[in-house]
């Protein structure tokens, strides 16, 4: 479980993270005030496709190819292989949108 520790301060789950990080060091990476609304939403926007599209098809992925094995437990080869196709679905996305603007959220 990630967690980071900034003094008395404590925090768990990777997204939260992120953008506490983000927030405390480099804003501009969430393109965060009033001036930069519009921007701000897409990332919004792209961390929830990452939460909830790309994270749920990797955890399981992962689950399979590296978690069941630490506990020998058999790899379900049919469960990893329709991830991946879904997975591919998620990066064809990606790759579009990629194809039009630097990152994910934009040009900045």
């Amino acid at each position: 479980v990630p967690v980071l520790e900034d003094g008395d301060f404590c925090l768990w789950e990777r997204r939260a993270i992120t953008k506490y990080v983000c927030r405390k060091y480099k804003p501009e990476f969430l393109r965060v005030g009033n001036q930069e609304l519009e921007g701000s939403a897409m990332v919004d926007m792209w961390m929830e496709v990452q939460a909830h599209h790309y994270s749920p098809i990797m955890d399981a992925i992962l689950m399979e190819v590296r978690i069941r094995p630490i506990f020998g437990q058999r790899v379900d080869e049919s469960a990893v292989e329709g991830n991946i196709e879904k997975l591919k679905k998620v990066l064809e996305v990606y790759q579009s949108r990629l194809s039009s603007s630097r990152y994910l959220a934009g040009d900045f």
